[in-house]
């Protein structure tokens, strides 16, 4: 596994405010899209809050509901799982509420980032690998 390459995409009223990568999985299927992990700084009462998550994407088909389906997240952390367009997607966060949990420390984030990893490296193969 390596990081292929970093990128910003970047908000034009606040240019700072988001920050992605995108990890490539080594040998994964061609269907399997990525895995990114996404920070966004959240500003409360005038101070801004990190809030890490990261996405994984295939092309329709490829099977990620099956993934979120049998994923058992830990008691803070959230996954969700959606298709649009032509593609699957499936996102680990922190949980949260309605009060609370919109940043992410960065032990929090770590956890995040190696679960998505787990995940990625578990499906990437394709559904056929993946079993």
């Amino acid at each position: 596994m390596a990081i292929r390459r970093a990128f910003q995409i970047t908000n034009p009223e606040r240019p700072d405010s988001r920050r992605a990568a995108e990890i490539d999985i080594a040998d994964h299927d061609d269907a399997f899209l990525g895995l990114y992990g996404q920070v966004v700084l959240n500003d409360v009462a005038g101070a801004s809050h990190p809030y890490f998550y990261v996405v994984l994407v295939a092309n329709t088909g490829f099977g990620l509901r099956d993934a979120y389906e049998a994923f058992e997240a830990p008691h803070d952390m959230t996954a969700e799982f959606k298709e649009q367009d032509s593609v699957e997607v499936l996102v680990l966060r922190r949980a949260t509420t309605k009060t609370g949990g919109y940043n992410t420390d960065p032990a929090k984030a770590s956890a995040i980032l190696r679960a998505g990893l787990r995940l990625a490296e578990s499906v990437a193969g394709g559904p056929q690998r993946a079993a």
